[in-house]
């Protein structure tokens, strides 16, 4: 999949320019559109999330599991589920708003 606005390639941060790899996160995202389109029609996923959060929820992830540890297994199931509920449309408040797109995917290849 490209980087809406640029036409660059999502990174892949482990595998650059494996085709297979490539198709397969492609796919993946478009199906992660289309659960969070199916989500909001719902009612039961807040509008103001956007599938280019995903990144963001990547990173977090990836930030407490870095070192490797169990323990931080434990710690990112922790943070998922805290990210899960806030990413209900029941009582949601405003977040602040998805950084530019554009710089949450070069961050990623960082």
């Amino acid at each position: 999949m490209t980087l809406p606005l640029t036409g660059r390639p999502l990174p892949n941060r482990q595998f650059p320019g494996v085709a297979a790899l490539e198709e397969e996160r492609q796919r993946g995202f478009r199906e992660f559109v289309r659960l969070v389109r199916r989500a909001k029609a719902d009612g039961v996923l807040r509008a103001d999330f956007s599938p280019h959060d995903l990144p963001l929820i990547m990173m977090a992830t990836a930030g407490v599991t870095r070192s490797g540890s169990p323990a931080l297994g434990v710690a990112a199931d922790r943070l998922v589920g805290y990210l899960l509920q806030s990413f209900a449309a029941v009582g949601s408040d405003a977040v602040p708003r998805l950084p530019a797109v554009r710089a949450l995917y070069e961050a990623l290849e960082a």
